[in-house]
């Protein structure tokens, strides 16, 4: 074998590599042109297998690092809304408070009615007495 198949360059290994992927080249005389035994190959194999396991596991962690913004923003829009709520809270409670205070100043009112219409006749009945 000339020389340049047994010690590929990178490129060479590479078009190498894309035909025994393409299948045109089985993993022996993939093993044969790139001056390796079966068992470095297989090697080889298991290494690029770990390397997609690690792209795999690198992609699994950005999905994990976008749900954790997303779920940090959601916390975000929970607390805007809880500051909403809370709001909204202290306005009902003070229109209750004012409607509270209304009823109250309208039965006062009512009271006051009731004790004039007591004391008139009461003075109506000691003025005819």
């Amino acid at each position: 074998m000339p020389s340049f198949i047994t010690t590929p360059t990178k490129k060479e290994l590479e078009v190498l590599k894309t035909l025994r992927d393409n299948g045109l080249i089985d993993e022996a005389t993939w093993a044969k042109l790139v001056d390796l035994d079966v068992d470095l190959a297989e090697e080889l194999e298991e290494v690029e297998m770990l390397l997609l396991w690690l792209e795999l596991l690198e992609l699994e962690l950005l999905e994990l690092e976008l749900l954790e913004l997303e779920l940090l923003e959601l916390l975000e829009l929970l607390e805007l809304l809880e500051e909403e709520v809370v709001e909204e809270l202290v306005e009902k409670k003070k229109l209750e408070k004012v409607e509270l205070e209304k009823a109250v100043q309208a039965r006062q009112r009512h009271v006051l009615l009731l004790l004039k219409n007591v004391c008139c006749n009461e003075v109506r009945r000691l003025e005819t007495s």
